[in-house]
């Protein structure tokens, strides 16, 4: 599996790794999770300019 990582901006609340996040943080995973938030409409692609908040690695 691939160790690419991805940024997302949350657009709902969700949970990851015994963690809380709410909509407009920005955090960032494994691309593969990243793309699957996005895909539910979890979340969205971060902005380039946008810093991560919080790394949510599993």
């Amino acid at each position: 599996m691939s160790r690419e990582t991805a940024s997302i901006e949350l657009l709902k609340p969700h949970r990851h790794g015994g963690r809380n996040y709410l909509p407009g943080q920005t955090i960032t995973l494994f691309k593969h999770q990243a793309d699957w938030l996005i895909a539910k409409k979890v979340a969205k692609a971060a902005s380039a300019a946008a810093a991560p908040q919080a790394k949510a690695k599993e």
